[in-house]
């Protein structure tokens, strides 16, 4: 899977910016950080 210059925002604020992963087929990709920093939105997105 690809995602390219991502942006999330939510009510007018920019949570996100431009955000690439490139995941390759069978690879586990795991998100670290601190808690409110937008990792389940990512998930979500």
């Amino acid at each position: 899977m690809k995602v390219r210059n991502l942006n999330i925002s939510l009510k007018n604020n920019l949570l996100l910016k431009d955000i690439n992963l490139d995941i390759k087929t069978g690879k586990t990709l795991m998100i670290l950080g601190q808690s409110g920093m937008g990792k389940s939105l990512l998930g979500k997105a």
